[in-house]
């Protein structure tokens, strides 16, 4: 008997065990067509879709390609075994958290048809006290162990590995980012990666000192302007992917913009295969001006307890050369917040100088060198009620003026 084969009878074997007694007995049922599936939860969309036909033809229909196999007769008899009682279950249950897993499993019959629907959270709340959602757990359980022996076993790109980079950490305003994804084949066997379409990759950039859903979405192409839809590898084969991206990006209104000066993270994830997301950080500068960098949220200053926020510049020197900041009367920050909530979205609502008094009237940076510029400010003077804020920080300097803004969280 084959490995898959004794997996998932193991599997079944300790699913009808542990749930003989949740329902009352019933006759098995003929064979039926059954389809699962699971979707939703924080990403959205379809994460598993599985069928298996009368015949026990089962079809794991949300990987590409399509995986396939034959079930054995024991395996058969004991997923009809787990349906006993199938058609006394309860359809539907509470949706009782936000943002869950969905799943579905309708069972199609010529003796009879079923769709039952129930959450993670109602499942996990219920499964001990509820005999359907028992029932159900036990079902999902196998069904789910079934799809992952499928993928764990039948996928095309098992062993493959990869890994991702770009060509610099600091870019110039519109300059073109080179991207390069590696893919290694270490097996003694011919792999692929399969694609659904010319889109090859799942591709954000996000600001760290911006809220996690402002993600921007870059508009990436390819060298060549018609991608592979697959990818085979030979063992012991590496082979890359190209591609040059011009700064443009969809902000979450849906504008196309280039970035601005700041810190950005790259997040990229193939969309074949079961590779990792890989997650790099790069900034964007003024080629005119020899510092970049960006705000630094203080987390503890968003305590609605925490009478203070500090406001903090991160600047670099992103030359080749020692640089000399020089600053008049020795102020060097100036802050400017603006209300994104309310009561007038967009309102200034606190502006002044931050670093004052003693402080040097030049400081030196070396190349690559950081340097922050911080200083605590009262909440008492930030306008009662604010919680989203638009915040501009200013490095006033003699020569020149570097600014950086960010979305900050400032609760009174």
């Amino acid at each position: 008997m084959k490995d898959t084969t004794v997996t998932i009878i193991l599997v079944l074997s300790a699913l009808l065990s542990a749930s003989c007694d949740i329902l009352e007995p019933q006759a098995v049922d003929a064979p039926a067509s059954i389809l699962y599936t699971v979707a939703g939860g924080f990403e959205g969309g379809l994460h598993t879709k599985l069928s298996i036909s009368p015949t026990g033809f089962t079809r794991l229909e949300s990987t590409y390609p399509v995986l396939e196999r034959q079930l054995s007769e024991q395996e058969q008899g004991m997923l009809l075994e787990a349906f006993r009682g199938f058609k006394e279950l309860r359809e539907e249950f509470p949706d009782v958290c936000r943002d869950d897993f969905i799943y579905t499993i309708e069972r199609v019959g010529e003796d009879y048809s079923k769709r039952v629907v129930i959450s993670g959270c109602a499942m996990a709340q219920l499964k001990d006290s509820d005999p359907s959602a028992k029932k159900i757990h036990g079902i999902v359980t196998l069904l789910a162990a079934l799809a992952k022996n499928m993928y764990d076993t039948q996928a095309p790109w098992i062993g493959l590995t990869a890994n991702f980079s770009i060509d610099a950490e600091v870019y110039g305003l519109g300059e073109p980012i080179t991207l390069t994804y590696r893919v290694f084949n270490h097996t003694n066997k011919e792999r692929g990666l399969y694609f659904k379409n010319q889109q090859q990759f799942s591709f954000w950039v996000y600001k760290p000192n911006i809220p996690s859903f402002h993600y921007f979405f870059p508009n990436l192409r390819a060298p060549d302007s018609t991608p592979p839809s697959q990818i085979i590898l030979q063992p012991g084969e590496t082979k890359e992917l190209l591609y040059r991206w011009d700064q443009t990006v969809t902000t979450p209104t849906g504008a196309a913009s280039k970035l601005a000066v700041g810190s950005y993270r790259i997040v990229l994830r193939m969309l074949a295969g079961d590779l990792p997301s890989h997650v790099f950080s790069f900034d964007v500068v003024d080629r005119a001006i020899p510092i970049g960098g960006d705000i630094i949220p203080d987390w503890s200053g968003e305590d609605l307890s925490s009478h203070s926020y500090s406001f903090m510049l991160s600047i670099f020197n992103w030359t080749s050369s020692r640089i000399v900041l020089h600053f008049p009367n020795s102020q060097r920050i100036f802050v400017r917040l603006y209300d994104l909530d309310r009561p007038e979205p967009g309102q200034l609502i606190y502006e002044g100088p931050l670093e004052r008094d003693s402080q040097a009237t030049q400081v030196a940076l070396e190349p690559g060198q950081t340097k922050v510029f911080s200083h605590v400010v009262s909440k008492s003077s930030i306008s009662k009620g604010s919680y989203w804020t638009f915040a501009k920080v200013t490095l006033l300097c003699s020569d020149f003026e570097f600014s950086s803004e960010a979305q900050l969280r400032i609760f009174r």
